[in-house]
């Protein structure tokens, strides 16, 4: 749990900072306080509500008098964590989850309250309706218990460790304070070999948190238990614009944070991190080109008036990964990153030939046809230009499309 804390709040708390036998009692004390609440919640028979942190506005998490009214999340029972998105200059914010919110105290009204006018359980059914009828407005009152796994529907208000309504704009404001804290880790944590190697592990789960919240939006439909006025649709598919949003999120991160990762006074005490960023680089594409990815967007595609297809999508991680400047496509790690891309292409072409597919994974091999051979065209061009270096790179790649 302290890791948790400092990972998610050093940017913006103090008090957090430093070695966990140094941090107040009652600091360490509220973070198990949510524990326990959470659990006591499912004694209570309470389930998972994880739609409850989507109810607030990521802009009110910067606000001191409605963090500190309402904590980070409606209900206890969602996975809502600590205040990632507070940056250092909001001064006040209520930085941990809340002691109670309003779906706790509602959930436990419903299931205990005695209704004294009812003669029998069917008769209680009217008040009870009654009760949930009038909150269903309400975005603090929505529930989420589950999401969709596989090649199922994922809908991006129904996530573990997430804050806000708007991942893509909390996950920005979360990444910045990572950033912060890798920064500084050394003077906010200790020059310990093991224990900075733990809390550099720590910060960066957090920051990899991010990339799964923006993934949710790929192919993403939300989804609503009950319909009324203000959701009058079941399933409501995330727009094309948002989901290049997201994309474009996790490319832009992708692109740029081998500056920031790689930290000299941190590779001075616990070694080289370069084959660490490189290998998670990979899984990030390895991800983004998983089947269940490319078919959610697919059959989010189906459901829209304007799509996002999965050659749009394709399209433009290709114009991220390979419209790049001189001095990233000389790196190392450019260059892992566009490897991996055309490696994660030709495995699913070659994978779906091998077991015949499914229907959907058929309608999406056409567009990874279409982009190797864009790419076969293109890597040729490049080969013959460039760095000797970089001559290499691009003939390495178009034997791997022509093998």
């Amino acid at each position: 749990m302290y890791q948790w804390r400092f990972a998610q709040t050093a940017a913006n708390d103090p008090k957090i900072r430093g070695s966990e036998n140094e941090i107040e009692e009652k600091l360490m004390g509220d973070l198990v306080r949510y524990a326990a609440s959470h659990e006591i919640g499912h004694t209570l028979g309470l389930k998972h509500n994880y739609k409850a942190s989507y109810a607030f506005p990521v802009d009110s998490l910067r606000s001191p008098g409605f963090t500190n009214t309402y904590g980070t999340a409606a209900s206890i029972m969602d996975y809502a964590r600590n205040n990632y998105i507070a940056q250092p200059e909001d001064k006040g914010v209520g930085l941990t989850p809340p002691i109670l919110g309003p779906y706790d105290y509602f959930s436990i009204q419903w299931a205990y309250q005695p209704i004294y006018s009812a003669k029998s359980p069917e008769e209680e059914l009217e008040t009870l309706n009654e009760w949930i009828a009038e909150k269903s407005n309400d975005k603090m009152y929505l529930f989420g218990a589950k999401n969709g796994m596989g090649d199922g529907c994922l809908d991006p208000s129904v996530l573990t460790e997430s804050l806000g309504d708007d991942v893509i704009k909390a996950a920005k404001y979360g990444a910045k304070n990572t950033k912060l804290i890798m920064h500084n880790l050394v003077e906010w944590t200790s020059d310990d070999p093991d224990n900075l190697k733990e809390m550099q592990e720590a910060v960066l789960n957090q920051y990899n948190q991010y990339f799964k919240h923006a993934e949710a939006r790929l192919g993403g439909v939300y989804t609503f238990e009950s319909t009324n006025a203000t959701h009058p649709d079941k399933f409501v598919p995330v727009s094309k614009v948002k989901q290049s949003e997201a994309l474009n999120f996790m490319l832009e991160e992708l692109l740029n944070q081998y500056d920031w990762m790689n930290n000299p006074e941190i590779s001075a005490i616990i070694g080289s991190y370069d084959l660490d960023i490189m290998t998670n680089q990979g899984k990030v594409i390895s991800s983004l080109l998983s089947r269940s990815v490319l078919v959610r967007i697919l059959r989010c595609a189906t459901m829209s008036t304007q799509p996002y297809t999965v050659g749009d999508y394709l399209g433009d991680i290709t114009q991220h990964l390979f419209n790049v400047s001189n001095k990233k496509q000389e790196s190392n790690w450019m260059r892992n990153l566009q490897t991996e891309y055309i490696k994660q292409l030709q495995k699913l072409l070659k994978d779906n030939n091998a077991d015949g597919g499914h229907a959907f994974n058929n309608l999406i091999m056409a567009d990874i046809k279409t982009e190797l051979d864009t790419f076969r065209s293109m890597v040729t061009t490049k080969a013959k230009k460039g760095s000797p270096s970089s001559k290499k790179h691009f003939n390495y790649l178009k034997s791997i499309i022509e093998g």
